[in-house]
């Protein structure tokens, strides 16, 4: 168990939209992205084992771990797990660009194919250039290049938001995975 002393209450668990810094606190310990960076700068992925760049710098290919899961959470015990896919981070790309237009991450998406047609209404979400062609498989494709380095497109590509079912302030916090079409 970890505790954190924290200056707030805890009202918004969403990577995506949470500026609250005890918010945050808990958001860094609790998820992770697809990419991260460790203390020399250097980028490394816990879900993707190897990545690639097509040559022109326009295509990522991800190609995630089929080993890693969701714990799901029935007050503090694990309810069950299921499989972490490609879809889960792919879903949690589109949300932004359905739900949670204004996030701050939307600047370092913005350039995925299709992205701002999507934003503007003038494409459907089915148009952004994020695919799965399987389900340990995750393509990003970009419409310009950003270089080899996955930098690009790191923030945001977190795992799929966790609902927050239940905050008993001073006793604990219960979450739950979203549902998904």
């Amino acid at each position: 168990t970890i505790y954190w002393l924290l200056d707030s209450s805890i009202r918004n668990l969403d990577p995506q939209t949470a500026k609250d810094e005890s918010e945050l606190l808990v958001i860094k310990n609790c998820f992770a992205t697809l990419f991260e960076k460790d203390q020399n700068g250097e980028m490394f992925s816990s879900f993707a084992k190897s990545y690639g760049a097509s040559d022109d710098g326009l295509k990522y290919v991800f190609n995630l771990y089929d080993d890693k899961v969701w714990s799901i959470y029935s007050g503090r015990k694990i309810e069950s797990y299921a499989p972490l896919t490609a879809h889960d981070f792919k879903f949690a790309i589109e949300r932004l660009f359905t739900d949670n237009k204004t996030a701050d991450v939307m600047a370092v998406l913005k350039n995925i194919k299709n992205a701002d047609k999507v934003l503007s209404g003038e494409a459907d979400i089915s148009k952004l250039g994020v695919s799965c062609p399987d389900d340990y498989t995750l393509e990003i494709r970009l419409s310009e290049p950003t270089g080899k380095d996955p930098q690009g497109v790191h923030r945001g590509t977190g795992t799929a938001v966790f609902n927050l079912r239940e905050h008993i302030p001073g006793d604990g916090i219960s979450a739950q995975l979203p549902l998904r079409k």
